[in-house]
């Protein structure tokens, strides 16, 4: 239920942990105060995300329109072949007994005009589908900006956020994620 509200502090708190590295040695080694130090790391991990983002956006960008080229042979090369086999069918329901010829050469004939109606159907959820995720991206951007801005919040906070965490949280439990952290690297890595 609160999973909405809470998602792009969620989506800040990785971001500004994954910036942690950058900002630690940004602070401790070139001696930047941690706020400016922040805002360098969380950008530049922002940045980063941003251009692998936009890499997988170019390519699947470039593959549909290698596949809308394709789209149009697939297209009648799909209904040719519904049209052989519907004759086919249409010739095995010629050499039927009498009485059952009509109610075979009907159903066959109404199975490949539903065929054409499912594909329209499909047709026409595809482009829904498309539309209700096009009508998500004013939300997801003002998602994305509060998420960025809790990412730098949290990471000039984050040396105290850990330890305040680690005063509260039982010891058992931090094995235990400890453990079952180290066993995702381990086969994450060996993956």
């Amino acid at each position: 239920f609160f999973l909405p509200l809470f998602s792009p502090f969620l989506l800040g708190a990785l971001l500004a942990v994954s910036a942690e590295p950058m900002v630690s040695f940004l602070h401790k080694k070139l001696r930047v105060p941690r706020g400016v130090s922040a805002g360098i790391g969380v950008s530049m991990a922002f940045s980063l995300l941003s251009i692998l983002l936009l890499c997988l956006c170019a390519f699947l960008v470039r593959e549909l329109g290698n596949l809308s080229n394709v789209l149009p042979d697939l297209g009648r090369t799909a209904k040719n072949g519904f049209s052989l086999i519907r004759n086919w069918l249409l010739q095995l329901s010629a050499r039927t007994p009498e009485g059952l010829q009509p109610v075979l050469e009907e159903n066959v004939n109404r199975f490949f005009s539903d065929g054409t109606a499912l594909l329209d159907k499909a047709t026409g959820w595809l482009l829904g589908l498309a539309g209700a995720i096009l009508s998500h991206v004013p939300d997801s951007a003002f998602g994305l900006g509060t998420a960025l801005v809790s990412a730098f919040l949290i990471s000039g906070k984050l040396p105290r956020i850990r330890r305040w965490l680690l005063r509260r949280i039982p010891r058992n439990w931090l094995r235990w994620w400890n453990n079952a952290l180290k066993q995702a690297r381990n086969v994450f890595s060996g993956w």
